[in-house]
């Protein structure tokens, strides 16, 4: 009897144990779904973003085509607060030229080296590098 009953109480120790194993196992599942479709949505908002972002570009595209600059500045503006990307913050540095705003101009020109510098950019790695070049010879 004694047996017996030893037997049964280990199974059930051993259910225990599994049950737990299963509720663990369920926790990480749940969280992992959850981890997947937070991730999801994020992908799905940048695409919507940088179609937007695209959206916005040709526009100022045509604006451009039509002359109309200060309308084309305020599309890549708005591409540029969706979607930062140096060609778009240059494209409008440009259009403030045709304007003839020269100031503006400049900033935004000042504004993408300063960028660039910081962020490791293009223009830094140049700069880097020319600056190892000057310093072997």
């Amino acid at each position: 009897m004694y047996e017996i009953s030893f037997v049964l109480s280990r199974s059930n120790v051993l259910t225990h144990c599994e049950q737990y194993e299963v509720e663990s196992l369920r926790a990480d599942l749940e969280k992992s779904n959850s981890d997947l479709a937070d991730a999801q949505n994020l992908l799905s908002s940048k695409v919507e973003a940088g179609k937007a972002e695209q959206e916005l570009i040709e526009k100022a595209k045509g604006f451009n085509r039509d002359g109309k600059y200060k309308r084309a500045v305020a599309a890549l503006d708005e591409a540029y607060s969706i979607q930062p990307k140096v060609s778009t913050a240059i494209s409008a540095a440009n259009l403030r030229l045709k304007l003839g705003d020269h100031a503006m101009a400049i900033a935004a020109y000042r504004k993408v080296l300063a960028a660039e510098g910081q962020a490791g950019g293009p223009a830094a790695r140049r700069s880097h590098s020319t600056r190892e070049g000057r310093s072997r010879a």
